[in-house]
């Protein structure tokens, strides 16, 4: 594929899209990173429209603090720590991914250059973009590592 000017956001995107709902634990969402190694999930509601974007830097926030609380653990007695990593399991499973997800969401269309989706990561200092169609649906995402490869690739052409 040759990548100039006019290639669209649709040629290089990539199509397997993961995402998750509002009301789905943090714990459910850093298990879907980790298994399908990425490191965002755009977040749609009930009929499937994109609504936020979680990401591993979201998420280090929430675990932060679950560190701190970890590292006390040492400090205290068996049954101590292990009714604190309890507890703080229990806290973790609760949180949802609405409570830490970015709810303002830039994103592109399929028909977008690829200039202005590498204008776009740039400006916002982002990574990732979420590729909607018409109706707000997730379609696709695409990453600075997405045009960095078309890129690449169009340089051995």
């Amino acid at each position: 594929m040759k990548v100039n000017s006019v290639t669209c956001v649709g040629d290089i995107m990539t199509a397997h899209v993961v995402s998750v709902k509002k009301n789905d634990p943090v714990y459910d969402a850093i298990r879907l990173l980790e298994f399908e190694h990425i490191s965002v999930l755009p977040v749609v509601d009930e009929r499937e429209n994109l609504c936020g974007i979680v990401s591993t830097s979201d998420l280090i926030r929430v675990t932060y603090n679950l560190q701190c609380d970890i590292a006390v653990l040492p400090l205290v007695s068996k049954s101590v720590q292990q009714s604190l990593t309890e507890a703080l399991a229990q806290d973790q499973s609760e949180i949802m991914v609405s409570s830490v997800m970015t709810e303002t969401v830039n994103t592109v269309k399929p028909e977008t250059s690829l200039v202005d989706a590498a204008r776009s990561l740039i400006e916002n200092e982002i990574h990732h973009l979420p590729v909607i169609d018409q109706a707000g649906k997730v379609i696709g995402m695409i990453s600075t590592v997405d045009i960095v490869r078309a890129v690449a690739y169009n340089m051995e052409e």
